[in-house]
């Protein structure tokens, strides 16, 4: 199970580190909102967009703690209950690694 943990910090880590390489990258103002033409409604600071990976982070660090007390508190079937927490923690953090990641990069090619 460890190395559960450790692909859940490896993940987060790797998350900060993109979002600190698009804020290198990308221009002040950017698109920060889309209509449904996939038109740019709203111009934003580049700093909006340092929100996704602050909340994967705080939402995968509630799971990891959630894994933690399951080994500590030995809860039943705490190893069952520990790996459902760990890959729950692992899938949010992907699913809002992709979402921040799809929007760095609209936001980066957007020509409007």
């Amino acid at each position: 199970m460890k190395h559960l943990y450790r692909l859940a910090v490896i993940l987060i880590v790797l998350g900060f580190a993109g979002t600190a390489v698009f804020l290198i990258l990308a221009p002040d103002i950017i698109p920060a909102h889309y209509n449904f033409a996939g038109e740019a409604d709203r111009m934003g600071s580049k700093y909006e967009y340092t929100l996704l990976p602050v909340i994967s982070a705080g939402m995968g660090a509630v799971f990891l703690l959630l894994a933690k007390q399951a080994r500590i508190k030995k809860w039943t079937s705490f190893a069952l209950i520990e790996k459902i927490f760990l890959v729950t923690a692992i899938g949010e953090i992907l699913l809002f690694h992709g979402i921040g990641g799809a929007a760095m990069w609209t936001a980066m090619h957007y020509f409007g």
